[in-house]
């Protein structure tokens, strides 16, 4: 009741929800004929079924959930009416869930299911459950009849041991945060934005043409086999994006937000275009049908041709919606969400109607003592058709103008966190107001107590957040409730949630220590833990401490050299020296293999595992941990079966020795390693 009219809560999953990391509330949608027959509403989210977000067994692990709602009169969802439509299997990695939904010109809802980042990569190439997946159902859960693997099995509450499951429409998808139907279209077409790994980022197309169709995920990424360049053949098992485009210099880039533009509302540069984001370039992006693409050429190019709208930063979704210019007339707009700040903005086309000036505050400073002068420059605003501004500074609180000059000195008398606004007016009486935060007074003393400085972690390891805030005036205690926390697990420039900001309280047990992001960012990840403490009259100070993996170097060899081993799915040439980290799972595969000349085939591994087996990282050690793969030529007449094993890796003596346990563990102590197998439990989460 204390909200402003124009937000209102409609739903509370609270109690219900798992929000750690990038968990949460994936979309949210009506029913195509929400209003008129019914009052559905459906919601995808991570749900803790088995009664801990924390989880990360296979089994018991939190799963994202499908559901359906009844919008009750006044306009609030009703707990009591959920019904459940879709669950996935146990989720072992708070990223990549994705979850957004739309329903088709056919009726039919379609999902995207992200891979589950951390379960098993193979998991997109594997039909029997639906991580990594865009399903399709119909509005009450059912199969429509028309879907390619309709004879399969349901996978809507679990995996299953064999069968391609009914739900699936499309696969091999990495993170498909979120796709965009095509309002143009005769039927159902729709592109998919799935955030890809290390070199590419690629958007499909789908629809009854690519009912079916497997995306690649992980042997492709964008045009070329994963983590390449130039390594690009086609492969016919797999369908090509219809649009791709190289990472950044940091080997970084997430396509995130997309819509098509309805035909008419925009100029006819925009005539079958498709906007989409990048939430690491932070930038808007147009494309449209080209003419100049190059499969063949190293690397390819899409035959899209590609426009930048503008810089904006971190947006994770966008959609066209309903708007009325100045005048009054009807149309759409381009509305998107960033994350930076957490706001919701709208690109619409005015034609030649007066457009809205832009207000920017510039201070000098954004905290002083009592008495501080502190200069405001609007300077910066702007107005797109060249019109004069006027300025209005409201430098107390009061709704009163206290100055309209362009640039404006203020001393501060009171102490407290202090709104200072500025709205600018062009000459036709367009106006925009932009407020900025000044903090006047001492901020409170802030201290992170545990983890301590210093700290590293390996993957599982378990911190509790522990700190301390004061009043800097008297040094006298400030509640925990005055405490408020954010961990962010950071990769290269970027960083992903791993506990929620605004996270309030003390002794905060994190969830376990994550796995790098993917193969590639062990050598530039780590967590970063950040405090927030608010003191009685408000003012707030922030400190963070960064908590580093503890990092291993392991060789990786063959017999001859130069032969190619896949550590999960990423291929590398012998010798190789990988960092990894304490703790890591993984997956090591010496496949067979031709050079020009001879054709070799994989013999043994020096530690005793099988051809594709997973490895536990151990702690660091001397001398470096080293794999050697052996191959002989196929001329030599050697059977060796395929399994997969899965061993700990650890250091220890010279003595060699053999133990089996009856829980059907093995451990072997070798000349440099110690190895601890015990397949049936660890293949499960790798």
């Amino acid at each position: 009741e204390n909200e402003p009219e124009r937000y209102k809560t409609i739903l509370d999953l609270t109690d219900q929800i798992c929000t750690n990391g990038e968990r949460g509330l994936g979309s949210i949608t009506a029913h195509p004929k929400y209003g008129i027959e019914n009052n559905f509403v459906y919601v995808y989210y991570t749900y803790p079924k088995y009664g801990n977000c924390d989880n990360f067994n296979t089994e018991t692990g939190p799963i994202n959930r499908l559901s359906r709602y009844t919008m009750l009169p006044g306009d609030a969802i009703d707990l009591s009416t959920e019904r459940v439509l879709i669950e996935t299997a146990s989720t072992t990695n708070q990223m990549h869930n994705s979850g957004d939904i739309w329903f088709g010109k056919d009726d039919m809802m379609y999902i995207s299911i992200g891979d589950g980042f951390g379960h098993r990569e193979e998991v997109s190439q594997d039909n029997r459950n639906l991580f990594g997946t865009i399903i399709r159902i119909d509005e009450y859960g059912g199969i429509p009849e028309d879907n390619p693997f309709a004879e399969g099995p349901r996978c809507n509450e679990r995996s299953v041991e064999s069968g391609d499951c009914a739900e699936i429409y499309a696969s091999g998808l990495r993170n498909p945060w979120k796709f965009a139907m095509d309002p143009n279209a005769d039927g159902v077409r729709f592109f998919i934005n799935d955030v890809s790994a290390s070199k590419w980022e690629e958007i499909n197309e789908c629809g009854p043409d690519f009912a079916g169709a497997n995306y690649g995920w992980p042997p492709k990424e964008g045009p070329c086999n994963r983590d390449s360049l130039i390594d690009c053949s086609t492969d016919h098992q797999y369908t090509d994006p219809i649009h791709y485009y190289q990472h950044d210099t940091n080997n970084e880039g997430a396509v995130t937000g997309g819509a098509f533009v309805p035909d008419g509302i925009w100029p006819s540069e925009f005539t079958d275009a498709y906007i989409y984001s990048d939430f690491i370039f932070g930038k808007i992006f147009s494309m449209t049908p080209g003419h100049f693409g190059c499969r063949t050429c190293t690397p390819p190019r899409s035959n899209m041709d590609v426009e930048i709208l503008g810089e904006f930063d971190r947006v994770v979704a966008m959609m066209f919606g309903p708007w009325a210019d100045t005048l009054g007339r009807q149309s759409e707009a381009l509305y998107y969400v960033s994350r930076t700040p957490h706001t919701v903005r709208r690109i619409a086309y005015v034609d030649n109607a007066n457009r809205r000036p832009n207000a920017v505050i510039t201070p000098s400073s954004t905290d002083g003592i009592v008495g501080t002068a502190i200069t405001f420059d609007g300077t910066n605003s702007t107005d797109p058709d060249g019109d004069d501004l006027s300025y209005a500074w409201d430098f107390d609180g009061d709704g009163q103008t206290d100055s309209t000059s362009s640039t404006q000195s203020y001393i501060f008398e009171l102490i407290g966190v202090l709104t200072v606004s500025l709205t600018v007016t062009d000459v036709y009486g367009a106006q925009h107001t932009s407020e900025t935060s000044i903090q006047i007074g001492s901020k409170p003393i802030a201290q992170i107590l545990e983890p301590q400085e210093g700290a590293t972690f390996a993957v599982g390891d378990i911190f509790t957040l522990v700190g301390s805030g004061s009043e800097a005036i008297d040094d006298s205690s400030l509640p925990d409730t005055s405490l408020s926390w954010e961990v962010r697990q950071h990769h290269h420039t970027h960083y992903h949630p791993f506990l929620d900001e605004g996270t309030v309280g003390n002794n905060i047990q994190l969830s376990p220590a994550p796995n790098p992001e993917d193969f590639d960012a062990a050598p530039n990840s780590y967590l970063e833990i950040v405090l927030t403490v608010t003191s009685s009259n408000g003012l707030t100070e922030s400190i963070s401490r960064n908590i580093m993996p503890r990092m291993v170097n392991i060789e990786f060899d063959s017999d001859p050299s130069g032969r190619e081993l896949i550590l999960d799915s990423n291929r590398i040439l012998t010798p190789a020296t990988i960092p990894l980290w304490e703790g890591q799972v993984f997956k090591v595969e010496a496949p067979n293999q031709a050079s020009a000349e001879e054709n070799f085939i994989w013999k043994s591994w020096s530690n005793g595992g099988d051809q594709s087996h997973s490895l536990i990282v151990g702690p660091p050690s001397e001398p470096m941990p080293k794999f050697v793969a052996e191959f002989i030529d196929d001329d030599d007449d050697n059977d060796y079966n395929e399994k997969s094993e899965d061993f700990v890796l650890t250091h220890s003596g010279a003595d060699r020795s053999i133990y089996f346990d009856l829980r059907g563990c093995v451990l072997l102590h070798g000349l440099f390693f110690l190895f601890v197998l015990c397949g049936y439990l660890i293949f499960d989460i790798n």
